[in-house]
């Protein structure tokens, strides 16, 4: 069952249930396929048309400094470019590709990291940027 860990608990993390997903995206997603190990979680949500995937880890050396480094890089490799979210956990950047058109969807792959108190979170699926941002809240709150 997905659910939610108490924020800060150090437990480990769950998968936000499907209910809590489709509420703060707004469309309906099926409960998630998820993977773990070695302290981290992925969290698949598949839809007809859309992916939105989580993947959790400790915090462990993820710094807000790694964390604008990596989330850099992804964008640096993408051709655009990334910007900081203000808050959204200790620390938060988003950047969204130019995919839109070959996107089922037709919409834009947004990709958001953070870190929480007791987790780093990466956040990857065709949703807006207000979606992706309430999907982080969530995540935080989970």
């Amino acid at each position: 069952s997905a659910t939610a860990a108490a924020a800060g608990s150090g437990a480990s993390p769950t998968c936000p249930s499907a209910a809590a997903i489709t509420a703060a995206v707004g469309s309906p997603y099926p409960p998630p396929v998820s993977n773990s190990g070695a302290g981290a979680l992925a969290c698949v949500y598949a839809n007809d048309s859309v992916n939105l995937v989580m993947s959790f880890a400790p915090p462990a050396s993820v710094t807000a400094a790694v964390l604008k480094e990596v989330v850099d890089a992804q964008a640096h490799a993408q051709g655009v470019t990334d910007s900081a979210v203000s808050g959204i956990g200790n620390a938060a950047y988003i950047f969204t590709m130019n995919d839109a058109a070959t996107n089922s969807s037709h919409v834009a792959t947004t990709t958001l990291g953070l870190i929480a108190p007791n987790r780093y979170v990466v956040i990857v699926g065709q949703i807006s940027v207000p979606q992706i941002e309430a999907v982080a809240r969530l995540t935080i709150a989970h």
